[in-house]
């Protein structure tokens, strides 16, 4: 049996965790991802699909403090759960002590493996992981990196594994109660997809919070083609020049705003007159408020309104980081599946590949093998073409409909990837014990 226990964080704000999956209320907002699937029977589903794993059982989501670990008697099933961002709070002699005495988890759940850099002076949550770990002159007993990110490689050398994981479908149907209660109200859910065989009232649907090149540039290039009119669509995008620490969580005052704006010194000339055309910040009705805790929920009165969804992800170019790039295919991706829309996604070559595999219907469109520009121009000429023809993907959207809201496929994509991660564990202790 591996016993996975968190280590006790010193950040102010911690990261989510897989103990705060299994032992915490994290729909309150205290970490910086808001998921509730602890209710209504998902929890129990994920628990009895893991094999010879126990999450959180005795230290729960609190976590064990780093200086009663080290008195205790080294368990070699116990494996230590923390953050890249928490790992670098302990005092280096800490660090090495943990890192050769247990395998840890470094857990990633929302940036992808951004926060792991490339280099030592790229900003981010810290310095390069493979440099800093090479620096502290140890080869770690086992790092597993799980992370949201599909395109992480392994790096043996410091015996580090990386392990895939995407909680976006949960966190995407779970956030609103309108549409989390139709993954365990089967009455419900079926009047839902009855719903669904009905004609849509309009053409498309483009959300965007924070501002963004390639969504801008996905908006003027539509624009241009007289297209963006068929969208209902937002952008959270303000030209004011400063901000303070308090507008950290506010999407019009927010800093990123502030980032984009220094793009826009080398930005095309059509970008510019996009954004000089329109008044800002862009709002539609159903937004909530201003928040950043409004990212990630759904209105009520989106469901069957829209035959498509343009989904513009978060990386739509190649990041690299230490383990290879940041990508994750995240709510932006999933809202379509909920609303009972057909999502054409701006991302990264693959992104449709990868909802695929996860088991959703999209068709094969050619700009899933392009990037940046080559994509946002092949998504318009997509767009441009469907806006002339009937609407076909009506089966696809009831099965994916009828996915995201199935309580077992969305609690196996936990227990499979912590499944995953034991398999791992035990492999590598089988071959430590055979080389002995």
């Amino acid at each position: 049996m591996i016993y996975i226990e968190r280590l006790k964080s010193k950040i102010k704000r911690p990261f989510l965790s897989l103990c705060d999956l299994f032992h915490k209320d994290n729909s309150l907002g205290n970490n910086r991802l808001r998921i509730s699937f602890d209710t209504k029977g998902l929890l129990p589903r994920i628990k009895n699909k893991l094999r010879n794993v126990q999450v959180g059982s005795n230290y729960g989501h609190n976590g064990i403090d780093i200086l009663t670990l080290t008195l205790m008697t080294n368990n070699p099933d116990l494996v230590i759960e923390t953050h890249y961002a928490d790992l670098l709070a302990l005092s280096v002699k800490q660090q090495k002590w943990l890192l050769k005495n247990y395998a840890v988890i470094l857990c990633d759940f929302e940036e992808g493996g951004d926060v792991y850099n490339v280099s030592a002076e790229t900003e981010g949550s810290g310095p390069c992981l493979i440099e800093y770990i090479k620096s502290l002159g140890i080869v770690p007993k086992k790092i597993i990196s799980l992370t949201s990110s599909i395109f992480q490689g392994d790096y043996s050398q410091l015996n580090i594994k990386s392990i895939h994981i995407n909680l976006w479908p949960i966190i995407t149907i779970s956030n609103t109660p309108f549409y989390s209660n139709f993954v365990f109200d089967k009455d419900l859910k079926e009047k839902a997809i009855k719903q669904l065989d009905s004609p849509r009232s309009h053409f498309g649907l483009c959300l965007n919070k924070k501002p963004r090149l390639d969504r801008v540039r996905m908006l003027a290039e539509l624009d241009n083609r007289n297209m963006l009119g068929k969208f209902d669509w937002s952008l959270m995008y303000s030209k004011e020049s400063s901000s303070t620490n308090d507008d950290l969580g506010h999407f019009i005052k927010s800093p990123n705003n502030f980032k984009f704006n220094k793009s826009l010194e080398i930005a095309e000339e059509s970008l510019i007159n996009f954004l000089n055309k329109y008044s800002f910040p862009q709002l539609i009705q159903d937004i909530r408020n201003e928040q950043y805790s409004d990212a990630y929920n759904i209105s009520p009165s989106w469901f069957g309104k829209y035959y498509y969804y343009l989904s513009t992800e978060t990386f739509s170019d190649y990041v690299t980081n230490s383990l290879g790039y940041s990508s994750s295919v995240t709510e932006k991706t999933f809202k379509p599946m909920c609303i009972g829309a057909y999502p054409l996604v701006l991302g990264l070559p693959g992104f449709e590949l990868y909802v695929r595999n996860l088991g959703f219907k999209l068709a094969e469109f050619d700009y899933d093998k392009l990037e940046g520009k080559q994509r946002i121009l092949s998504i318009a000429d997509t767009i441009q073409s469907l806006s002339n023809l009937p609407f076909e993907y009506n089966s696809m959207v009831i099965h994916n409909f009828d996915l995201i809201t199935n309580a077992d496929f969305l609690a196996s994509l936990i227990s499979n990837s912590v499944n995953s991660l034991v398999e791992h564990i035990n492999e590598t202790a089988s071959d430590v014990t055979h080389s002995l």
